[in-house]
């Protein structure tokens, strides 16, 4: 979800746009002291004033390794529900709604904590 747009002009005709997820406390604070310092600087430099926090890579792994399986899982109940006869259909489907919950609740909660 992006909350902040900036559309800046690096020349004639060359329109460039920054896509920033809501920030809040002290990530704000530090966000408005970088386009300050930006705004002062004419737009000549290319130094990196403020990046956006991101989780560890390992919980970034994770949660790509989780949200991977829980695909595969959803895809794998989806066709067996189409294969299966009338009795187990059901079954898999009730089955298909904790893999869909719990497969995206842990890329979710670690992209939500974030903010990205």
């Amino acid at each position: 979800m992006v909350d902040v747009q900036i559309n800046g002009w690096s020349a004639a005709g060359q329109k460039d746009s920054i896509r920033i997820p809501n920030v809040k406390g002290e990530h704000e604070q530090a966000f408005r002291a970088a386009l300050m310092t930006a705004c002062e600087g004419g737009g000549t430099d290319r130094t990196l004033l403020w990046e956006v926090p991101r989780r560890p890579e390992p919980i970034r792994m994770a949660a790509r390794i989780s949200l991977g399986l829980s695909f595969m899982a959803v895809v794998m109940l989806l066709l067996g529900a189409f294969v299966a006869g009338a009795e187990t259909r059901t079954t898999l489907l009730v089955a298909l709604a904790p893999v869909v919950f719990f497969g995206g609740g842990f890329p979710l909660s670690s992209r939500v904590a974030t903010g990205e």
